[in-house]
């Protein structure tokens, strides 16, 4: 019986080593570009469930509407979620911009609006009965203020703590790879 042996195409072993060759100069590239970044950008993992848990990118830009905004570790909504157990020290608060100067922000009887549309409920007890912050009333943001509020029904954000001051954040972070994208 004869044997038959496959014979690879003709430029088959030189297409393995320019593959080689590319992907060893594509990550020195690679490397070398992230080096010459400056040092205020870096790369940020999200490991709390009310933003997309994931590797984020941050950038010193002021947060706008829209905006994924890095609340800062000493901020006191990110000091009592961590006094209260709720995250790590220095776990990032990835929070979403949802209002800036010159909104009206409102909370009744736990229901959130943004210039009068309903926004977000907010809860009274966490997952383990403890109560949450509660503010009523409305307010209008002034300059250097804006208003976190995720998606999340169960994020720790403006619902609970009101305003942020822009000063207790840290910038704005994009999405480089999350369990959404």
């Amino acid at each position: 019986m004869e044997e038959h042996r496959r014979t690879p195409p003709a430029g088959a072993p030189e297409l393995m080593v320019s593959f080689r060759y590319l992907a060893f100069a594509g990550t020195g590239i690679g490397l070398i570009l992230l080096a010459c970044l400056p040092l205020q950008a870096r790369l940020i993992w999200n490991r709390t469930p009310s933003a997309p848990t994931g590797l984020y990118w941050l950038s010193e830009r002021p947060p706008r509407i829209g905006d994924w905004a890095l609340v800062s570790a000493g901020a006191p909504e990110a000091v009592w979620a961590h006094d209260r157990g709720y995250t790590g020290p220095y776990w990032p608060l990835i929070k979403h911009v949802a209002a800036s100067e010159g909104d009206e922000i409102c909370r009744y009887e736990g229901s959130i609006s943004i210039n009068g549309n309903v926004a977000a409920i907010a809860l009274e007890h966490d997952s383990t009965g403890m109560e949450l912050p509660v503010w009523e009333g409305c307010f209008k943001l002034g300059q250097g203020q804006i208003f976190l509020l995720n998606d999340h029904p169960r994020s720790l954000d403006g619902r609970y703590f009101g305003m942020t001051d822009t000063s207790d954040i840290a910038g704005t972070v994009s999405e480089v790879w999350t369990d959404q994208r």
